[in-house]
């Protein structure tokens, strides 16, 4: 058998699992290992005096005698947010597949470090699947990175650009008559293309961020590639996913995917418990929902396929990935009689999916549909958070492919949950321009599942959670915390906080000024730039509404109150609320901010940001009171 069979080989094997590549490269004149003094001594990027870190060259080459890809990269850190772009994960065989080498310049001496086995490590993503990571070894302010890789096959994306500037990029792609890929430009810099198969950048700017963006990787200059057949039509020859229905088919007849939805017979015991019970359809969800949500912890690893020993993870380990706690809940949901099918998707930090091309290495998690008679929803099991309806927000994004044999059908993956919260307010101010303010704040739905999110991140540690509220909204002084309701069944959490005023009470003399509107979202416009590139994604619907009430000070009076008002968006899709009153010795405020999509396009941004402007103003009245 020839070489070039023997690569194809090993690459089908390969290939069998998606895979990631995060990684970059260099000019074919530049050599491994072999840097510039000036570069070492460089303290400011000349094209971007801001940038923490610069690109000096990312070079990537298909070679097609050997069916490998092999990339050099080197990167200049310039301050201390860049360290951790010497931070990087592999797609490799081994080890011995790529090379690291740090370069610094200590007392006018270069001083290199080979990264070696205390700074690679292995991470199993799924059964035969790992990764590599690797931490690059001494590296600081100043360090040049210099890393070579190669992998079989192309890469799984080529970008020209980055969040970071790339002073020099080039990537070239032989042709080979015996892998096909299929290539989908993404991004709006246009691509300076030397010859038919050759593409050469230089002094790429980074990539300006928006808010509110679904993810950058939509939206830098890129290639992503899909592998579409390997070998020779009569030979040893396979095609891969040039149709989604391709996908579908694969993922159906493998025993990492189709066969865990159609057998998991250790689930059968759950199943008669719950189909002997006699019990309506919505109950029966919620029931295989929660058996697999106490057997089996998501472990936080995306793929889309299960481990090899699916039965091991729910039985003893408890433990396992996406597929394993997802396709489980398909197999379950089936198994009591609910008609449920596993869908494919690709998470908002991974980037969307394009319809009209098929890209099975784009997709890095699987959920549960369930279509059964008047009820439609999405189900997933990796949160104890999560109730039978709701998505993680990681999952919202766009739409996911429906895995049914002889179908090729997507879902809406926009949830119809809301962000909610409900304020009310009693605020006390005194006569020393002193206060405080008690707040009772609910949660439900979306910001539930934010609220539980940020304090479990803070361990559960009501006095670290107080911190990084004061640290999120200015001048807030949190006195105390207290959890009055914490509901994971119904969404919904009540939080009461009591909160020193004094350092937002201003006194004039002859008055005092205080903003009565706390810990508002959008006190500050997100959107300051006049034109937009990208749609505006807030991830899901809100609605906030909040009712205050301030106590005056005896024998004071406000100077004014701000107007009752109510502005909408022109189609209705976002409107905000504001009624104000005056009685002896108390002001009250209802305010109501409604958004009602997620997304908004490029066009729809100079009203939405003209919205955003007015809510930003309403919120920041300053309300004035005078002695009488």
């Amino acid at each position: 058998m020839s070489k070039k069979y023997i690569v194809i080989g090993c690459l089908i094997a390969l290939l069998n699992l998606s895979y990631q590549v995060t990684g970059h490269c260099q000019k074919s004149r530049i050599k491994f290992g072999k840097v510039e003094l000036e570069d070492l001594e460089m303290k400011v990027y000349p094209g971007d005096s801001m940038a923490p870190a610069v690109i000096l060259s990312d070079i990537g080459k298909f070679e097609s005698d050997d069916i490998t890809f092999t990339r050099h990269l080197r990167i200049k850190v310039l301050s201390k947010a860049g360290l951790d772009w010497g931070n990087w994960t592999f797609d490799a065989p081994s080890r011995s597949a790529f090379k690291v080498l740090v370069f610094n310049l200590e007392n006018g001496e270069v001083v290199k470090t080979r990264a070696d086995n205390n700074t690679i490590y292995k991470e199993e993503v799924v059964d035969e699947y790992s990764v590599y990571k690797v931490f690059a070894p001494g590296v600081k302010v100043g360090s040049i990175i210099d890393i070579e890789f190669s992998h079989l096959g192309v890469p799984r994306e080529w970008r020209f650009q980055d969040i970071i500037p790339i002073r020099y990029n080039e990537l070239e792609l032989e042709e080979s008559n015996y892998i096909k890929y299929s290539k989908t430009k993404f991004g709006f810099e246009p691509l300076n293309q030397v010859d038919d198969n050759k593409w050469v950048m230089e002094n790429m700017a980074a990539f300006e961020n928006e808010p509110y963006i679904n993810t950058y990787k939509n939206y830098i200059t890129k290639f992503e590639f899909q592998l579409v057949s390997l070998g020779k039509p009569g030979f040893r020859y396979l095609e891969y996913s040039s149709t989604w229905s391709n996908v579908i088919n694969r993922l159906l007849i493998s025993p990492y995917f189709g066969d865990v939805v159609n057998s998991a017979s250790f689930l059968n015991d759950y199943a008669k418990l719950i189909n002997g019970a006699d019990l309506p359809l919505d109950e029966k969800i919620s029931r295989a929902h929660q058996v697999i949500k106490d057997n089996i912890k998501w472990n936080g690893n995306y793929t889309i396929y299960s481990s090899s020993n699916v039965r091991k993870c729910f039985t003893t380990d408890h433990s396992g990935n996406v597929a394993d706690v997802n396709l489980l809940l398909v197999a379950m949901l089936n198994k009591v009689g609910v008609r449920a099918y596993p869908v494919v998707l690709s998470t908002r930090s991974n980037g969307m999916l394009v319809k009209h091309k098929a890209m099975a290495s784009k997709l890095n998690y699987v959920v549960a549909y369930v279509k059964e008679g008047n009820v439609e929803m999405l189900l997933d099991a990796t949160s104890d958070n999560l109730v039978p309806g709701i998505l993680p927000e990681r999952c919202l994004n766009y739409y996911g492919l429906i895995i049914n044999e002889g179908s090729e059908l997507w879902v809406d993956l926009n949830s119809t949950y809301k962000a909610k919260t409900n304020d009310f307010t009693m605020i006390t101010i005194n006569e020393d321009a002193t206060g405080e303010a008690n707040i009772s704040r609910d949660h439900s739905e979306y910001e539930y599942y934010n609220w539980v999110q940020k304090r479990k991140e803070t361990g559960m540690d009501d006095n670290v959670y107080s911190n990084e509220l004061e640290g999120t909204f200015d001048d807030l002084n949190i006195k105390n915390i207290q959890i009055a309701r914490d509901n994971n069944t119904t969404l919904s959490g009540v939080e009461k906080l009591n909160i020193d005023l004094s350092e937002r009470i201003i006194d004039v003399g002859d008055g005092i000024i205080f903003n009565p509107f706390l810990m508002q979202e959008f006190a500050i416009n997100p959107f300051n730039s006049e034109s937009r590139k990208y749609p505006v994604d807030l991830r899901y619907p809100r609605d906030y509404t909040s009712t205050i009430i301030v106590k005056l000070p005896e024998n004071y009076v406000p100077k004014e109150i701000p107007e009752s008002t109510k502005y909408t968006l022109q189609g209705g899709s976002a409107f905000v609320t504001l009624l104000t009153n005056s009685t002896s010795g108390t002001i009250q405020f209802k305010l109501n901010i409604s958004i009602q999509k997620e997304v908004y396009a490029e066009n729809e941004y100079p009203e939405m940001r003209q919205f955003f402007m007015l809510v930003s103003k309403l919120l920041n009245q300053p309300i004035e009171l005078q002695k009488i």
